[in-house]
């Protein structure tokens, strides 16, 4: 999608503007949402504009946006190399994993990020989406402890006859 889109035969139902500059060129790196920067001559005729409706309420119907910069700046490079070098580590030990291990490394990891994602302002905290996480995580871990307990008695039962066979050789 994103060859067709820079080639322009993707049409516009394709939402990658992103990647094009002010004047329709390919932008990987350099590229951002389509509103003016908040410096510039066309962000400042819309906030003068707002200036002029300030005694008429609007019901927040009027609004200027704007973008800080554009393009990839040394925290997105960082991110990026972050990103990829958890995918990496992860691809590499979850190789040696079982599914069930997989699993409860995932659900594990949903009560400190939702944590994370509330300390930092990405979501708002919620008692009932943190008792509902919290819930699943106990699931989790007692759909874990039975199958390790399963797994316990399979080899204690396929172990049991071997006792008598050593007992005869002694």
């Amino acid at each position: 999608l994103v060859a067709l889109s820079c080639a322009g035969l993707a049409g516009p139902l394709v939402p990658l503007g992103e990647l094009r500059g002010a004047a329709g060129e390919a932008a990987w790196f350099g590229g951002g949402p389509a509103h003016p920067l908040c410096g510039s001559a066309e962000h400042s005729a819309c906030l003068q504009g707002l200036e002029a409706w300030q005694g008429v309420a609007l019901e927040g119907a009027a609004m200027c946006h704007c973008v800080t910069a554009r393009g990839w700046d040394a925290y997105t490079g960082l991110t990026v190399v972050a990103d990829l070098s958890n995918a990496v580590s992860s691809a590499l030990v979850f190789k040696q994993l079982s599914a069930v291990a997989k699993y409860v490394c995932r659900a594990a990891s949903a009560v400190p990020m939702y944590i994370f994602y509330c300390a930092v302002g990405r979501s708002s905290w919620s008692m009932r989406t943190f008792l509902v996480v919290i819930y699943l995580c106990g699931q989790v871990g007692v759909y874990t402890s039975q199958r390790h307990r399963a797994d316990v008695e399979k080899r204690a039962q396929a172990e049991w006859p071997q006792q008598y066979v050593d007992l005869e050789k002694s």
